[in-house]
């Protein structure tokens, strides 16, 4: 895991170093996409930083139980380590999860299709509140709703709704 950690780290640094840069803001496409990577990357850093400072935390108080000679200290040291070694394996499994490959197809835009079966009114209100649930996750997302096609029945639910979702905030 150590080798993927570094890489992680290393590719942070080279993001930030070209959005330093002095020209980086003239290609303004290169520059959102670096600008893009940089957000991705900033909490996988914050998690190998809390990560390595209870490793640095542990290796610490490990020398200092070894050369201390007073007590009290090494026995505030054992305490810290206990409570910060139960950290650790949450920080790891954390740490795997946002270190996993992400798919390319998170990135793009979907149609939903909602269609009222049978049931009659019954089935068009709950296509109706299905639609809505999408919604408001939609919003709560920032992402961007745009209504392809509609057939709503008498009772105000749906026998069909079709609807594009734009992660980007814009449609397309």
């Amino acid at each position: 895991m150590q080798d993927i950690i570094d890489k992680v780290k290393e590719e942070f640094n080279s993001v930030q170093d070209s959005l330093l840069q002095p020209d980086a803001a003239s290609d303004m496409k290169s520059f959102a996409a670096l600008g893009r990577r940089r957000s991705s990357l900033e909490p996988i850093i914050a998690k190998i930083e809390e990560y390595e400072g209870v490793k640095k935390t542990l290796a610490d108080n490990a020398e200092m139980i070894n050369s201390e000679t007073d007590q009290e200290i090494v026995e505030l040291a054992l305490s810290e380590n206990e409570e910060v070694s139960a950290k650790l394996p949450t920080l790891e499994k954390e740490l795997e999860v946002l270190l996993l490959p992400r798919d390319p197809a998170d990135e793009k835009d979907v149609i939903v299709e909602i269609r009222g079966g049978a049931g009659g009114d019954e089935s068009a209100l709950f296509a109706a509140d299905l639609f809505r649930m999408y919604t408001r996750f939609s919003e709560l997302k920032s992402w961007k709703i745009d209504i392809l096609s509609e057939s709503r029945n008498d009772v105000g639910g749906f026998k069909e709704v079709i609807f594009g979702v734009s992660a980007k905030g814009e449609s397309d």
